[in-house]
């Protein structure tokens, strides 16, 4: 995972003039636990082998309906939290975890788009042609020649393991942001 800069705020808002912001503090945290997070290893492997993300897409979604319904028993609401954009309000840019036995074949328009940007078209192209997995399609910040030497390490069961702890990370980091916001948003309507 690396760290992001420029992340979005929470819009919130606060109907109740009476929160306990400690008990709220304390269910949000508690969302972000391993026996919590919806992350399916099987469903994970499979979306691995046809290049999709559905399996952390649920995660998401499940993720960000828990943070909605403890939110609402406070009369607490936020406007703009969706799967759309809920990447946007974390310090870290959630990626999905490849392992070393996945083969997924890269299709033949896509390796000549990036074969044309390429100097060195011979040697690109026979890197290309023999590539085990989809690292190109599915890290679009890296550049070429970082995707090309990217080593795939991970058994599917270690990739699963990292992925998970990365999805909790992420999500500890949201609802930290979140916490620390209602607070000071809640402390200024007090005043």
């Amino acid at each position: 995972m690396k760290r992001i800069e420029n992340n979005k705020k929470f819009v919130i808002r606060i109907e109740s003039d009476n929160v306990d912001i400690d008990l709220m503090e304390q269910q949000l945290h508690s969302l972000y636990k391993l026996k919590n997070i919806n992350l399916d290893e099987r469903s994970y492997i499979n979306d691995l082998k046809h290049s999709t993300q559905t399996t952390l897409d649920i995660a998401k979604k499940s993720f960000i309906k828990a943070i909605t319904m403890t939110l609402e028993k406070y009369d607490i609401y936020l406007e703009d939290f969706d799967i759309s954009n809920i990447d946007s309000y974390s310090n870290f840019n959630l990626n999905k975890i490849w392992v070393k036995d996945v083969k997924i074949n890269i299709k033949k328009k896509e390796t000549n788009d990036i074969i044309k940007k390429e100097d060195e078209k011979l040697q690109v192209k026979e890197v290309i042609k023999n590539l085990p997995q989809t690292v190109l399609a599915n890290m679009p910040d890296v550049d070429l020649s970082t995707k090309l030497s990217f080593k795939h390490k991970f058994t599917k069961s270690a990739a699963y393991k990292k992925m998970l702890d990365d999805l909790m990370t992420w999500e500890k980091d949201i609802i930290t942001k979140l916490v620390e916001q209602i607070s000071t948003e809640y402390e200024s309507l007090k005043k």
